[in-house]
C-alpha cells in the first residue's frame, strides 16, 4: 500500500485475495513446544482464526485496531489507508490451513512452497546456506489437524473453495501475461516430453499459488502457411495445454483454450527469428475479483 503510494502510476500486479498463496504466513514454534504443550499451540491457533473470524465481520473495526497498534500502519498508512487494504487482503481460516498442511487429505502446499523457496534461495550467488532440511522433517501439522478434527466434528466447518465463472476466463481482462515456449511437431498439435516438464515445472505451481485467478491459453503462430489452417491449429494447441493442465488438477471451470492463429504477432513475419518468437504460447493470468468473477 506504501509502495502504491509513494510512486504515481504505479498498480498492484495481483493481491493474496487472487493469488491464495503468494505468501505463506506460517506461525513458527519450536518442536518442542509443539511436542510437549501441542495445547499451547492449538490455543494460539484458535484464537487467530477467532480473530480472522471477528476481522471479516468487521473491517472498520479491524483497520482501528490495526491502526492504532502497528506503528507503520498507525503512522504511515493510517487507518483509511488500512481499510482500503483490506478490500483486497485474503487472511488465511481454518479450511485454508488444512489444506495447506494437507489434513483434509490433499497434498501438502506447504511442501511445494518450501521447496519452490529453498530453490530461489539457492540459486543466489551469496547465498551462504550450509543446512537443508526435507519438509516433512520441518512440517508439523499436529495444531491445525486437532482444530480440523475438532471443527469436522462440530460440523461448524465450511470448505470455502473458489467458484469459477468460465466467462470471465474467456473474455476476463488479464492482468498479466507470460509468454511460454512449447515447443510442437510441425503441423502437430500433440505436447512432448520437454513441453509437458516445462508446464509442470514452470505453470502448474503458479496455477495453484494463484487458486482464486482464470486462465486463458492462446496459442500463435507465424504467417507462414495458409491462414485457415493456422488457426486451426492454434486453437488444437491451446487445447492440448488446456488439457494436460486439467489432467494435473487445474479446475476446468478456471481455464479456456483460445488460438489467434497470426493474428497477435509480437515481432516481424519477415526474419526468422520474428517467426520463431510468434510461434509461442501465452498464458494469461486474470483476476476474477477484477473481472466479477470468482
Amino acid at each position: 500500500s506504501l509502495a502504491l503510494q509513494g510512486r504515481a502510476g504505479s498498480h498492484r500486479l495481483f493481491s493474496t485475495a487472487d493469488a491464495t498463496e503468494l505468501v505463506a504466513d506460517v506461525l513458527l514454534a519450536q518442536q518442542k513446544l509443539l511436542e510437549q504443550q501441542p495445547q499451547v499451540a492449538e490455543k494460539i491457533a484458535r484464537a487467530y482464526f477467532a480473530g480472522v473470524k471477528q476481522a471479516e465481520a468487521d473491517r472498520g473495526a479491524a483497520a482501528r485496531l490495526i491502526a492504532s497498534v502497528v506503528p507503520r500502519f498507525r503512522d504511515e498508512l493510517k487507518e483509511a489507508g488500512t481499510r482500503a487494504a483490506l478490500d483486497w487482503v485474503k487472511w488465511t481460516n481454518l479450511a485454508d490451513n488444512a489444506r495447506f498442511f494437507g489434513v483434509n487429505g490433499s497434498k501438502p502446499s506447504f511442501d511445494r512452497v518450501y521447496n519452490q523457496a529453498d530453490g530461489i534461495w539457492q540459486s543466489y550467488p551469496d547465498a551462504k546456506i550450509t543446512d537443508r532440511f526435507a519438509p516433512a522433517s520441518l512440517r508439523n501439522d499436529a495444531a491445525i489437524r486437532a482444530l480440523w478434527g475438532a471443527a469436522q466434528a462440530g460440523e461448524k466447518v465450511v470448505r470455502e473453495e473458489p467458484k469459477y465463472e468460465p466467462k470471465v476466463a474467456e473474455t476476463g481482462k488479464p492482468v498479466f501475461t507470460k509468454p511460454v515456449t512449447i515447443n510442437f511437431a510441425s503441423g502437430q498439435s500433440a505436447l512432448d516430453a520437454e513441453s509437458m516438464q516445462i508446464l509442470n515445472t514452470q505453470l502448474v505451481p503458479q496455477f495453484e499459488m494463484a487458486r482464486a485467478m482464470y486462465i486463458r491459453v492462446e496459442g500463435n503462430t507465424d504467417n507462414v502457411g495458409n491462414p485457415k489452417i493456422n488457426q486451426a491449429l492454434s486453437e488444437q494447441r491451446a487445447k492440448a495445454v488446456v488439457d494436460f493442465l486439467v489432467s494435473k488438477g487445474i479446475d476446468a471451470q478456471r481455464i479456456t483454450a483460445r488460438g489467434n492463429g497470426s493474428n497477435n504477432p509480437m515481432a516481424s513475419n519477415k526474419t526468422s527469428d520474428g517467426r520463431a518468437t510468434n510461434r509461442r504460447t501465452d498464458i494469461l493470468f486474470i483476476s476474477g475479483a477484477a473481472n466479477g468473477g470468482g
